[in-house]
């Protein structure tokens, strides 16, 4: 790719080959208008306006064909108005390293007549940029040593090279290709010929584009590169802000953010849109480091967003969540009705990062939707806090723990609020496929959580735990018991701990017995058609082919992963309905019922928990850890 390619190309990543099903459906969803929403660019062509821009053009072009565009950014903003198309033609590229590339304020569309920006003409997207290409000006120290003076510039956020991302070394150390030193100004480049295609992003709080008080403003098929903390940033009142077939690479930290206004807590995002884009933070595993924090969010709505939808993404190395719901401070409008659906999202090479996180205080970060994504090779949990919110036919697989010292935890997803104002109730996670995790594949953890329900998943190959109990369900300390009906569990044996609840553990019958909240569970391998290639149907003989709870209020849009309706009488467990005729399942020897198992006791002072900052607070998970299982370990460290 050349530096304004913003190629939608689906780079895979996981212990397994994804199956060719699941690749078409994600790539079926990247080019279908969805049938749940309205099209994203519904206006009529004939009744729009159309200006044509390139970087070869001139402001005093009239701008009205293609062989007379204008030039730049600043005039584009200028002709907004409700009814304006702003063309801008591929293969150009609009860079600024010092300020935000394009700023949108006070533009006004209607969803008859929105503002529009596309691209004309063949070859790569039209690319705008906040960042520095330095092509020329560098000088050979011999050693493969080059150097060039950025000092105008200020402090480097980030540095690529042929599009890889390269690490910051000290001097001293800087001997491969894959590291830049910054030093008084001067920077240094290991190569064995004169640097090419260099692009640095310099902490100058800008970005690619900004906009505020905008209404019915689309983008569509345009590439957006750096920005320091963001390449692009909504600011409230806005609705209908849309992002559709772009791509978002070589970027400061996020890509795409829809922020809150302290002035005015009453504004919000009103229906923002992130569809069918390529979002890629860019990372290497030189990148990586034991104290280096990946951070960044492909998309950010933060207290003031409301009936957005993000879908078909394909999603990759975002350091914190690839997408973060939240709305964790007082008064605002809260970040509410959204739908995230049929995305792919992995880690490639970073060593931190979640499918999705949702959090927020009582009744501003509620009625969301997660579903039918594919999320792989993540390093810590999802998060599921807030109220009335909805997880389900999704497929979550291969969840690790990053090395990296901060929230050591290899669950699939948690729902443990950390600071005191959240809250974490009435959550729905049912008919999702959650596969090999290492540790617990789902955990509720903290006092502070009300009952939440979860029916209707499979839950295979979690790590068993050397110090602790995992499970397929991990439930410690909340006072209200959770619901737990109709899941598929499976790690090797029908006598293996599935559920724990508080200090009551055991297998799903044993279970099963013991709570009027658990109910119908069943312990068995649920015979995926081909789990090794990443095909998670499910055989004919599969036990959970019919073993599913009918389910109501899950509202408009619950089908299987695939798009599927749901049988209506005898619905499968997990996110595929199995769509032949069932067989006799295949059930594995019924053993007796696993009692509760004796945890071992360990004194405080004798059990060292691994990394915490704060003393008092280290105290305090030792005694949680201690006051829920008799037993603790470094996990615990949230």
């Amino acid at each position: 790719m050349n530096n304004c390619q913003g190629g939608l190309m689906m780079a895979l990543h996981n212990k397994r080959c994804i199956s060719m099903l699941l690749t078409f459906v994600l790539l079926f969803g990247m080019l279908m208008a969805l049938s749940s929403t309205s099209t994203v660019i519904a206006a009529d062509s004939g009744s729009q306006t159309i200006y044509y821009f390139s970087v070869t053009g001139s402001d005093s072009n009239d701008g009205t064909t293609p062989d007379k565009p204008k030039k730049s950014l600043e005039e584009a903003v200028k002709l907004m108005q409700a009814g304006t198309t702003i063309l801008l033609k591929r293969g150009d590229c609009w860079y600024d390293e010092s300020g935000t590339v394009v700023e949108i304020n006070d533009k006004i569309g209607t969803e008859a007549a929105p503002i529009i920006v596309d691209a004309y003409g063949t070859g790569d997207a039209p690319l705008i940029a906040n960042m520095k290409q330095l092509d020329t000006g560098w000088t050979s120290l011999g050693n493969n040593k080059w150097s060039c003076n950025v000092s105008s510039y200020g402090p480097i956020h980030r540095c690529f090279v042929n599009e890889s991302p390269v690490a910051s070394v000290a001097l001293a150390d800087l001997d491969q290709t894959t590291e830049f030193t910054l030093d008084n100004g001067i920077l240094y480049l290991y190569s064995e010929s004169a640097p090419a295609k260099v692009k640095v992003i310099f902490k100058c709080g800008a970005n690619a584009v900004r906009a505020s008080n905008v209404h019915y403003l689309y983008f569509s098929n345009i590439a957006f590169k750096g920005g320091t903390w963001t390449a692009a940033y909504v600011n409230p009142p806005s609705t209908r802000v849309t992002f559709d077939h772009c791509s978002f690479t070589e970027l400061g930290d996020n890509a795409v953010v829809f922020w809150f206004d302290t002035a005015n807590k009453d504004a919000f995002n009103q229906s923002p849109v992130v569809t069918n884009c390529y979002m890629n933070k860019g990372w290497s595993t030189a990148m990586n480091s034991l104290t280096l924090e990946p951070k960044g969010e492909a998309v950010d709505i933060w207290n003031a967003g409301d009936s957005g939808l993000i879908s078909g993404n394909t999603m990759i190395d975002f350091g914190h969540s690839s997408v973060y719901l939240r709305s964790v401070d007082e008064g605002y409008h809260g970040t509410k009705n959204f739908i995230i659906e049929k995305n792919e999202i992995y880690l490639k090479y970073s060593n931190y990062g979640r499918g999705f996180d949702i959090q927020g205080i009582e009744g501003q970060t509620s009625n969301n939707i997660v579903r039918r994504n594919y999320i792989h090779g993540m390093k810590v949990p999802s998060h599921l806090l807030g109220d009335n919110n909805k997880v389900y036919s999704n497929i979550i697989v291969d969840n690790a723990i990053t090395v990296l010292d901060h929230n050591q935890a290899g669950y699939a997803i948690d729902l443990i609020p950390w600071g005191e104002n959240l809250v974490c109730h009435d959550n729905i996670i049912a008919n999702n496929t959650i596969v090999d995790t290492e540790q617990s594949c789902i955990r509720v953890n903290d006092a502070a959580v009300g009952q939440n329900t979860f029916k209707n998943n499979i839950f295979k190959a979690w790590e068993v735990g050397t110090i602790k109990f995992n499970a397929a369900i991990e439930v410690n300390l909340p006072s209200v018991e959770q619901i737990v009906e109709n899941n598929c569990v499976w790690n090797g044996s029908t006598s293996n701990i599935a559920f724990t609840n508080n200090k009551l553990m055991g297998n799903a019958k044993y279970m099963d017995a013991q709570s009027t909240n658990y109910n119908n569970n069943i312990q068995a391998d649920p015979l995926f058609v081909n789990e090794a290639a990443g095909d998670y149907n499910l055989k004919a003989n599969s036990p959970a082919n019919t073993s599913g709870q009918a389910l109501t209020g899950m509202g408009e849009g619950f089908t299987d992963y695939y798009g599927n309706a749901w049988n209506p009488v005898k619905p499968s467990i997990g996110a595929v309905q199995f769509q032949g005729v069932p067989e006799e399942p295949t059930l594995p020897p019924d053993d007796d019922i696993q009692p509760t198992p004796t945890p071992v006791n360990k004194s405080v002072e004798a059990i060292n928990v691994g990394p915490c900052n704060d003393e008092a607070h280290s105290i305090y998970l030792k005694e949680r850890m201690l006051n829920t299982y008799g037993i603790l370990t470094q996990d615990s460290i949230i």
